[in-house]
Formats: C-alpha cells, structure tokens, sequence
C-alpha cells in the first residue's frame, strides 16, 4: 500500500541492495514531481503539494520484459539532520527476505529557522537610551568595472535533464557451431574428444577433435551428494570427483544454506549437468528457445538380462527402443491453468502473483517434458524432470527421474567408475538419429540472447564556457600570458567530447565528425550515444 505524505519534499535514492530485483518508484497526487522513476535515478525529485502518495515497485523478473508489482513499505521515524526534517522509506520486494532494504528512499524537507529570543523591555520609568545619528554616508560615483575573465572550469556535472533513462535492446542469435563453423539453432552433430579422459566430465563438440570448425559446444557432468558413481581421491569413499561435481554446482547455483537441488518439494540427490561454454551463451541463453532431445537407453535391457546396475557404466550403454524424452524450459506456462498440486508442489504465490524462481544466480526455470513446436505436455501439471539456470548456461537434471523416463540405469556404486557422463553424450547424440514429424532432426536446440545498453547524452556548451586552451599559441612570453587579443575575443576549436566518472576518470570519448567553433558569443549543443554490451 502506498504511503501518504504531506507538504512539499524532496525524494531522493539511499541505497539499492545489489542482489534486489528491478525497482522503481511512483509519485501521484502531487502538484509538481508526479512521474516514475527508475532506480538510475542520479538527483533528488522535488514534489510539491498539499497531499500526495508514494509507492515502490519491483520488478517480477531480473530481466526484461518487466512486470511490476507492488512492494511492501515502512517508514522510519522523522529526524532532523544538518537543518532538515528527514525520513528513510525502506522497502521489501516480492522476493521477501525480511532485510528491507531491497530500495531505501530517503525524504527531506528544510526545517523551519529557530527565531531569536526576544529582548528583554527596557527598565520600567527610565528614558529611552539615546542613541546617536549614523554619520551620513557619502555615495561615491559609480565606476564600472573592468571586464573579468569567465572562471574556467575543466569538467561540467551532468543534470538530470541531460540524460535520457538508459535503454537496454536485446538480439537472439543461434547459439551453437555446426560442422562447418555457422551459427546454428539446432546442433545434430556431437563429437568428444580422445585427450578428455576424465569419467565424471565430457567435452562436446560440433565437429571431430583437432579440425578447423572443432570448438567445444558444452560440457556434460554428472554429480552425486554423497560422492557415489566415481572412485575415489586419497582413500575416502566420499571424496570423489561426483562428489566434488555436486558441490561445484552448489556453489554456483544456489543460495547459502541450501545444500541440495529441489524439484518443488523433491531433493535432487544426483544429477546430470549440461554446461553451455561461456562463450557460445552470449549474455544468457534465450528462455523459450532450448529444447533438448534424450535417446531411451539400454538400461532396461541390461537388467532383464541379469546384469549388475555397478556394470552398466558410459562405455557399456547402448541405445534402448527407439523413443525420444524430449524437454524444454517452462518459461511459457499458463500459470492460471496450473492445478492446485503443480501449484503446491513446484509453483509459489507471491503478493497474490504467480512467480517464477530465482537465486543468486539469477532466474530458475523447470525443466519439463514438451516440445518447441506443440509447447508444455500436459500444461496443468507439467512433468518436472530438472533445472535451468538461463543466466549461467546450465541445466540440471535429476538423475533417477532419468533412469525412470528414459532408462538411464545410472551406476551410483560406491567407489565404482561408472562413466556417467557418457550415457548423456550417448542419449543426446542418438537422439540427433531421429527425426521429428517435419523431418527435422532431433538435436538439442537453443539460442542466446545478448543485451545492447544504450545511453543517450545532451552536451550542452555555454557561451561562457570553455573559451580557452592551454595550446601554446594562445600565449605570449615567458610568464605563458595569453594573447592580448584572445583575452576579451577568445575563438577556440574543440573536436572530442570525454564522459568522466565521479572520480574523473575517464570512460569514454565521443568525437565529432569536424571540428566546432567556440566563443563568448557562439554556444554548442551535442547529442552523446553511448552503446555498450
């Protein structure tokens, strides 16, 4: 609910919790200063009315498109601090961790003077003190003062209408290399290579090992808590590679003190993780726009003919029957089509708002059963088998929820090399064998998404300003004078624009296509586009 306040103040920005979502504030039933304003917000808002509202608003998302929801304010006790009547508004996003300090707004407005004591009346019956005559003060004739030189000045502040709100674009590309070395959406061919000996990691790559288009497309690990399905490092059962796997996900992925990935109210014991290479996922990878294919594998088979589950290690799977589990990211679920399970057990209710999830490591999505073409199967309880991390390029999925859906057979013997990682290059690459019914081939498909940041700056030169150089043919003799006829008619030229930080460092320089005139009599207005990724 927002907070009424009264009387003419000013709105100003305190601080912003790094890790908070998107947040914005809105000012309404004021005289002067109604409007939003973004968290970018570099000088104070003066609102002036009798009787006006304030609200904070933080984004659902990390990233655009942004759904704004309404956050939960406090207000703090008024102080006066150096002369003013001051108040901080702390707030709390829908994320609700309880610090309330996701965005604090600090209010203040100047204190009335204290007035000065009133003098005590002079003794009652006594004459007033005479008091004598000023002497007459004697005007002299005015003299005009010789011209003054403009003070110089070498950097100039930005004000708040010189920038416009920073714009944020965003491209999709495919985010794969086919054989040949062209950006793809849909990778079919999957190599490893000979010198990738570890049995808990694979490498992947869009063309054999050691040829021009050869580059590595992602990895692929598998991970077990309780360090099982590896041998193990130094004599202890636990101190495995999976077990170091698990842990190194861990601490990318998920919040302190949380120790263990969750489907919904599920724990993910073990898993299998596919790694997109940092430099194939751009920004992040585009949500809605990944679909991954899994082969059935020969587990099934290998038990039915009496074989130990510890044998059916990554150099012993074959492919199964000839079906296809075929996943994608949950980022387009109709959430008011959700049953009262799906929303109990994987989906939560924020500020009466359906909510996607969200860690440290930015935005979590499902990972389900469907397709790109035909969306969700079954939209109102959607089969969960894992996790997408868009913002890092990973994707976890649970281990036994594979074994059950596409016959994994993952050997989780303790001290035993089962190759685990293996039987997911195995599943994705046979799955690259068949054809959907288009006629495509079913790889794995993605794209990724890179942001483009544009911020627009107005340069505005005065007429006073900036009129002189340190050029040395602007002086004359050994004291460095300038030119007598530079003093009162100074003309200078002036082709690059800088854009400093507070510490006057430099972070960018504009230049102009020729070189501009400048003088007392001439001003220069410029328009600064910055685009950075």
């Amino acid at each position: 609910m927002s907070i009424t306040v009264t009387g003419n103040w000013s709105v100003k920005i305190l601080s912003k919790q790094s890790g908070a979502l998107p947040q914005r504030f809105t000012i309404t039933g004021a005289s002067s200063g109604n409007g939003t304003y973004s968290e970018d917000l570099l000088l104070p808002v003066n609102v002036i009315g009798s009787s006006w509202q304030i609200q904070v608003q933080a984004s659902e998302t990390y990233d655009p498109p942004y759904n704004w929801i309404d956050s939960s304010m406090r207000k703090t006790v008024t102080q006066t601090i150096n002369g003013n009547y001051v108040f901080n508004i702390e707030t709390e996003d829908l994320i609700q961790d309880w610090t309330w300090d996701d965005l604090i707004l600090q209010v203040s407005q100047p204190a009335p003077p204290i007035p000065d004591p009133i003098p005590d009346p002079p003794p009652p019956n006594l004459p007033p003190p005479i008091v004598p005559l000023p002497p007459p003060i004697i005007i002299p004739p005015r003299v005009d003062p010789p011209i003054e030189l403009a003070m110089g000045r070498v950097f100039t502040k930005f004000e708040i209408d010189d920038k416009l709100p920073k714009q944020v674009n965003s491209v999709t590309y495919g985010i794969w290399l086919d054989y040949t070395g062209s950006n793809c959406g849909n990778l079919t061919t999957f190599f490893t290579c000979s010198q990738d000996t570890g049995s808990y990691k694979k490498s992947v790559y869009s063309a054999q090992c050691f040829t021009c288009s050869s580059t590595p497309q992602f990895d692929i690990a598998y991970g077990h808590d309780g360090g099982s399905g590896s041998r193990d490092l130094g004599g202890y059962d636990w101190l495995t590679p999976s077990n170091a796997v698990y842990g190194q996900y861990r601490s990318l992925c998920l919040d302190h003190p949380q120790r263990r990935f969750n489907l919904g109210d599920r724990e993910i014991y073990h898993f299998y993780a596919i790694n997109v290479h940092r430099d194939r996922m751009g920004d992040k990878l585009d949500e809605g726009n990944f679909e991954l294919n899994l082969h059935h594998l020969s587990g099934s088979q290998f038990l039915t003919g009496n074989g130990n589950r510890n044998a059916h290690t990554g150099s012993n799977v074959k492919l199964g029957n000839s079906t296809v589990l075929r996943l994608i990211d949950d980022s387009k679920v109709d959430y008011s089509a959700l049953t009262a399970n799906a929303k109990s057990t994987f989906y939560r209710d924020i500020s009466s708002s359906m909510c996607t999830l969200s860690t440290g490591a930015g935005k979590v999505h499902y990972i389900v059963s469907g397709t790109l073409e035909t969306g969700i199967y079954n939209n109102t309880q959607p089969h969960v088998y894992g996790l997408s991390y868009p913002q890092q390029g990973i994707v976890i999925l649970d281990a036994s929820l594979l074994d059950i859906s596409a016959s994994f057979l993952t050997v989780t013997g303790s001290d035993v090399a089962g190759d685990n990682a293996m039987k997911m290059f195995t599943a994705i690459s046979g799955a690259a064998l068949r054809t959907d019914d288009s006629g495509d081939c079913l790889g794995i498909q993605g794209r990724k998404l890179k942001y483009e940041y544009v911020e627009q700056f107005f340069v505005r030169v005065k007429n006073k300003e900036y009129n002189f150089t340190n050029n040395l043919t602007y002086q004359t003799g050994s004291e460095g004078e300038i030119i007598d006829d530079f003093k009162s008619k100074p003309e200078v030229y002036f082709h690059s624009v800088g854009l400093f930080n507070s510490q006057n460092e430099l972070l960018a320089i504009a230049k102009t296509s020729s070189p501009i005139k400048k003088s007392f009599t001439e001003e220069g207005l410029l328009e600064v586009i910055l685009k950075y990724e």
